[in-house]
């Protein structure tokens, strides 16, 4: 399948953190968190449900503001898939994934590499959204990923609802994006197979941790 990703280790982009501090309802729930994400790593966010994994991705993205500390980024080469995915019942996968691409894509995408996509991750395109299981919903989603040309991934929970075969499938996905010189911060619950990628473990606390 062709992909824009090709041309990945040409560009470069930034994200770091320096000291920031995550709350809720004024309480602290991790920080200060200082590090970095760098071409061709993947940093997996732990920690208990309700600790912040989310809030954090989300403070990475520009999504939410942290009581304290800075970020650098470079918005034009992130992309975020968050818990929660955007999409509409009652279109297709393949009408979707469509749409979805064109408000994040770097360039256009052509609708052959759309269908390519899903087919590889095995979604039926000409179903409803409405009827399709929660993994393949997941799936429909990521597959937005390899198309959309962007250098740094935040993803959250994206194992959630995949059986084993579609975990293999996201991890040989994300392999050769870090591959082409990509990055990826992600949130998990779960361990996933074993090809999927944890270079460094961030676990968050109220503590100071540094990435």
């Amino acid at each position: 399948m062709l992909s824009a990703s090709s041309e990945l280790p040409n560009r470069v982009a930034r994200l770091a953190w320096r000291r920031i501090v995550g709350a809720r309802n004024q309480a602290r729930l991790w920080g200060p968190l200082t590090g970095a994400v760098t071409a061709g790593q993947a940093i997996h966010v732990a920690g208990a449900n309700g600790c912040g994994k989310s809030t954090f991705l989300k403070a990475l993205a520009g999504l939410h503001t942290p009581v304290a500390g800075t970020i650098e980024r470079t918005p034009a080469e992130m992309l975020m898939i968050g818990h929660e995915l955007p999409l509409s019942p009652d279109l297709d996968a393949l009408a979707n994934l469509s749409l979805w691409l064109a408000m994040v894509a770097s360039v256009p995408v052509p609708r052959e590499h759309c269908a390519a996509a899903l087919s590889a991750a095995t979604v039926p395109m000409g179903r409803a959204v409405r009827l399709l299981s929660a993994g393949q919903r997941r799936k429909v989603a990521l597959c937005v990923l390899p198309l959309a040309d962007r250098l740094v991934w935040l993803l959250d929970e994206p194992l959630d609802a995949l059986d084993g075969q579609a975990a293999l499938w996201l991890a040989d996905l994300c392999n050769r994006h870090l591959q082409r010189g990509g990055s990826i911060v992600y949130t998990s619950h779960q361990r996933g197979p074993e090809q999927f990628p944890r270079h460094q473990v961030l676990a968050l606390s109220a503590d100071e941790v540094s990435a």
